[in-house]
Order: structure tokens, then C-alpha cells, then sequence
């Protein structure tokens, strides 16, 4: 134990009120390992309070332990010096029959001697008089019989009959207190009861509300109690995993949300999605109001979405594009960029194998995580030992990268040390035009993008149109002449970047997959069977699967998988990348 810290309890606090939250945990832990204790931990910040209170108790009861070790000691070893000492001789009494002046001179004496006997040798340091030496233990004057006696006696001369007649209870009086404990109880369940039911009946009705109308609800969390929340919490996660999960990430959806009578207006992105039901736990649900005030949580966490405990109120509808103007509300129409995200969609399960294949190199997949299998051995109740296979399900190594940067790796034209550098310049999948362009210019990259757009009337396949600042509008991203290794085709659909370039497929194959096997992937039919004339660009080829329903929907559920940062996952070291 820290002496210094014992000697100066007010110090102490002094040094614990100066420390974080995360060195108070540590300190408890370094305490428990240390004495064997098992001091209670808050994992969470917002618990630091309560973690002080627990060291400063536990110093106050170390310094209170230390104080009587010290007595307890001495209180010991006084007894063992007593027991200790030797045999004295017997002080003789005077033989006199009857009590007189010189007899009580003599009792005087024999008193005074007692009083006088000088320090023992045996005794250290105690100026206690010797005793006989003896086995019998001393007892108590209150201990005795005579002393019993005295007290029976007093209270039986004390006790008055008459009157302590009625200090018995009948069992009219018994049975009257079990009847009034009884009914006290009946009405403690009925209150109980009756704010259950006063609860349920909040929350039925919220619920309802939500299973009404799943993607167009709102919830006012202001004035539940938190047995209401508690209640209301593992139903709306079930809902959560009901219906938002299973929802696309290609549909545009709006959640709002108000915190100290402010309204927050975010659009459901699979990235908001992730933070949002990243603390979707109880423990974030229901809010403690001994800890510190929402207006400190969310003005700490800026433009970060605040815990769930704090919202005043959420909802949760169908993104429109609408703006309130002069009191209406107006469809906003936005300028299309044409940035890079990922493909919202998973390959079916009756695609051609040797089309899933392919469609790696595109960075389209028929699952966002891959299998990993491991053993682990277990012991059975009888004692023998089985090693049993499990499954261990992660994020594809080939989602590491946004597809941009996927998409130039497939080139083959660039080392792993540039492919770094234009990672640490990339935080999240979503990717807008303008730093596309950014980056291109910085590298020396010429790209010639073609936009897919299925939902115009015309020209669903055209040249995106490049305008930077200060310049004039050019069919081309980044610079104008770049090196041959430098120059690429690519196409956007529905802003997910792939190459462009002829495939493996042959066209007729393609259109007419249900009609032909795996292995006639490039043969045509023109009077017979016979090898292709004309193979299929990737961009007709997502077109034409788009068409014929080989791909699915990716739901906001199957999206958590994916991780935002990227520049974290680079494995070569940055000391070695030329910035």
C-alpha cells in the first residue's frame, strides 16, 4: 500500500479528482489484480463518478485498517506480558476477629503495598502489577450469580401484574395486524399493476404506430418514464431487425432527430445506419439523470449522431427532396454527381458460376462477408476430447478498397507503394466526383467515364461532362494527356465505378443464359453451334444481368459488415510512402 497516500487521505482525492476516466479504470484494475479484491468497474466514461467514489473508499477504509492494526497490536501484547508473569507470594492479612483502628490500619497497609509493588521485569514497558500465576480465567463481576440474583430480584419486586396485562397482545390484536399487512400488500400489487398496465398501454401504442407504417413513424421519447423505455426497448429492436434492416440501401430514406429542443436532419446512409445502431443497447437507451446533462454528450460528439438516451424525439420516413420555402414545401432538384460508392446490390443465387467469377474483377459479389474455417477443441461430459469445425464469418478482403481505387488496381498498372498513397487520401467509401478529379490530377490520370442511367428516356449510356473551376467543360477526368499506363476507360452505374472492358462472354451467350450451359459461355447459335463473333462489354453485361434479375437488392442488415476508414487497413508501412 501507498504510504504517502495513506498518511494524507485529502491528498489523495486531490490526485484522484485530476485523473481520467480511463486512469481511474486502470487504477481499480491495478488494485484488484494486486490485493485479490474485487472492486465493482464502469466500463463507460460517463461512469467516472462512480469509479472516483469507489478508490476513495476503498483508500479511506485501507487507512482506517492500518490505524487499529496498531492498537490490536499493543492490546495483545499486553495480554501476553499478564499472563506471563511469574508467581508472586502471598501478601498475609493481619489474623484479628474483629474490626478496630488497628485493623484498619492494617488493611490500609495491605493496600498501599499492592499499590506500591515497583516495576516487573517480565512486564515491558506496562506499570501493571504482578498477579498470581493461575489458568483460571477472571470473571466479571456482572457475570457472576450473586450479580444475576440481585438484578431478578429488582425486576420481579418492579414488575406490576395489573399492569401488564394489557401489554399482551390476544389474538384478536394478531390477527388484526395480519389483516392490515395482508391488505397492504394487496394494494402495493395493485399499484404496481396498475403502472404496468398504464406503461404497456404507451407502448402498445407506439409500437402500433411503427407496424402501421414502417418507414413513416415518429416517436416522442420526452417524458417516458424508464421503466417505460425499459419496456419499450427490446420491442423496438425486434422491429429495428424486422423491418429497417431488411430495407435496400438504394431506396433514399431520412431519419431526424431532436435533442434539447433542436431538430437534426440526417439521410439514411449505410454509414448513419451503422452509428446508429452502434449503441443500440440498453445501457445507451435509458438515460441516468445522475450523470451529466445530453447538452455535454452531443455538443462533445459535434456532427456525430448522440446516443440513443438522449434523443427528445425520432423519426424515421421516406427522403422525398422536399425544402420548405415561403411556408410550402418545394422538390429541391439536385445536380447528379456522379461520385463512387459501392455496388447496392449481391449477386443471385441462380447466377452461373463462371459469371460470379468474373464479376469479382468488378467488385460485384454474391455475399459481402467469406467464409473462414477453424477447430476447436472441446472436452465431452464423459472426459474424451472432440475437435468440432465452426465457421468464422468477415468483411471480403476485396471491399477493403472503394472501387475507384479497385478499379485502377485491375489495370495492373500500378504498384501497391502509389496505390497507399492514394488510399491516405481516401476516408470513406463514398467518393465525390470532385475528388475523384482530385485525385486524378494529382497522379497524372486520364479517365473517360461513361454514365448508366436506366431511368432516362434516352441516351441511357453517355460521356459524363467534367467541368473543374476555372476551366472549360471536358469529356474527361483528371488530366487531358497522360502516359498510355495511365489512361483507362471506366463506367458509373449507379455511382459504382468498374473498368470497361470486353469480357469473356460471349454476347449471344449472355442473352440467352437460361437456354445454354456454363460451358458455351463464348459460343454462339448461328446455324449450329460455333465459337462467338462478338463478346459482350462489362457495361452491357451488368445491364443485361440487371435485366434479367440476376442481381438483388443489399439491405441496410447486410451493409453493417462493412467497414468506413480505410487508410487503417493498409498493411505497408507509411514510413515508406512517398506523401
Amino acid at each position: 500500500m501507498n504510504a504517502r497516500i495513506l498518511h494524507n487521505i485529502d491528498d489523495t482525492i486531490n490526485e484522484l479528482n485530476n485523473l481520467k476516466a480511463q486512469q481511474i479504470i486502470q487504477r481499480i484494475e491495478q488494485i484488484n489484480n494486486e490485493q485479490h479484491l474485487n472492486l465493482p468497474i464502469n466500463r463507460s466514461n460517463r461512469f467516472k463518478r462512480r469509479n472516483l467514489q469507489t478508490l476513495i473508499d476503498y483508500y479511506r477504509d485501507a487507512q482506517n485498517n492500518d490505524s487499529n492494526e496498531g492498537s490490536d497490536e499493543a492490546y495483545n501484547n499486553a495480554v501476553n506480558d499478564l499472563f506471563n508473569i511469574e508467581f508472586q507470594p502471598m501478601i498475609e492479612q493481619p489474623k484479628i476477629k474483629h474490626y478496630s483502628k488497628v485493623s484498619i490500619n492494617a488493611e490500609n497497609e495491605v493496600v498501599n503495598d499492592l499499590f506500591n509493588i515497583g516495576e516487573q521485569p517480565i512486564i515491558k514497558n506496562l506499570q501493571i502489577p504482578h498477579l498470581p500465576k493461575t489458568n483460571k480465567v477472571p470473571i466479571r463481576y456482572v457475570d457472576t450469580n450473586e450479580y444475576k440474583r440481585n438484578e431478578d430480584n429488582r425486576f420481579f419486586k418492579s414488575f406490576d401484574k395489573n399492569k401488564s396485562k394489557n401489554s399482551f397482545r390476544d389474538d384478536t390484536n394478531i390477527n388484526n395486524d395480519k389483516d392490515k399487512r395482508i391488505s397492504k400488500y394487496k394494494s402495493q400489487i395493485q399499484d404496481s399493476y396498475s403502472k404496468w398496465n398504464q406503461n404497456h398501454k404507451i407502448v402498445s401504442e407506439i409500437m402500433e404506430t411503427l407496424y402501421r407504417t414502417p418507414t413513416n413513424w415518429n416517436i416522442k421519447f420526452e417524458g417516458l418514464s424508464n421503466d417505460c423505455k425499459r419496456m419499450l426497448f427490446p420491442l423496438l429492436k425486434k422491429f429495428w431487425e424486422k423491418y429497417i434492416e431488411t430495407l435496400p440501401v438504394k431506396e433514399n430514406y431520412k431519419i431526424a432527430f431532436k435533442v434539447n429542443g433542436e431538430w437534426h436532419y440526417k439521410r439514411l446512409t449505410p454509414e448513419i445506419y451503422n452509428k446508429l445502431i452502434e449503441n443500440f443497447d440498453e445501457q445507451h437507451f435509458i438515460y441516468d439523470m445522475d450523470e451529466k446533462p445530453p447538452e455535454y454528450f452531443y455538443e462533445e460528439g459535434g456532427e456525430k449522431l448522440p446516443d440513443w438516451s438522449l434523443f427528445d424525439e425520432l423519426s424515421f420516413s421516406i427522403y422525398q427532396g422536399y425544402k420548405k420555402i415561403d411556408g410550402k414545401y418545394v422538390k429541391i432538384k439536385h445536380n447528379k454527381d456522379n461520385g463512387g460508392s459501392f455496388f447496392k446490390y449481391l449477386i443471385s443465387e441462380n447466377c452461373p458460376k463462371i459469371i460470379v467469377s468474373y464479376l469479382k474483377r468488378l467488385q460485384i459479389f454474391d455475399s459481402l462477408v467469406s467464409e473462414e474455417f477453424y477447430n476447436v477443441d472441446i472436452t465431452l461430459p464423459d472426459g474424451s476430447k472432440k475437435t468440432i469445425v465452426k465457421t468464422k464469418y468477415e468483411q471480403r478482403e476485396l471491399l477493403n478498397d472503394c472501387c475507384f481505387i479497385y478499379a485502377l488496381k485491375q489495370t495492373g498498372q500500378y504498384d501497391e507503394e502509389t496505390l497507399n498513397q492514394m488510399r491516405l487520401r481516401i476516408q470513406n467509401r463514398y467518393l465525390s466526383q470532385g475528388s475523384i478529379e482530385s485525385l486524378c490530377q494529382e497522379f497524372k490520370i486520364h479517365i473517360k467515364l461513361t454514365s448508366i442511367d436506366e431511368s432516362r428516356n434516352k441516351n441511357k449510356k453517355h460521356t459524363v461532362q467534367n467541368k473543374s473551376k476555372g476551366e472549360n467543360r471536358k469529356a474527361y477526368i483528371g488530366i487531358k494527356d497522360a502516359e498510355p499506363n495511365r489512361t483507362h476507360s471506366m463506367n458509373i452505374y449507379d455511382n459504382h465505378y468498374f473498368l470497361e472492358e470486353v469480357t469473356p462472354f460471349s454476347t449471344y451467350y449472355i442473352k440467352h443464359i437460361n437456354q445454354m450451359t456454363e460451358e458455351d459461355y463464348n459460343k454462339e447459335i448461328h446455324n449450329g453451334k460455333r465459337n462467338a463473333r462478338c463478346f459482350i462489354k462489362s457495361s452491357d453485361l451488368v445491364r443485361e444481368l440487371m435485366k434479367q434479375g440476376f442481381f438483388k437488392p443489399i439491405t441496410f442488415g447486410q451493409y453493417k459488415v462493412l467497414k468506413t476508414v480505410f487508410f487503417n487497413d493498409i498493411d505497408k508501412d507509411d514510413s515508406n510512402i512517398n506523401l
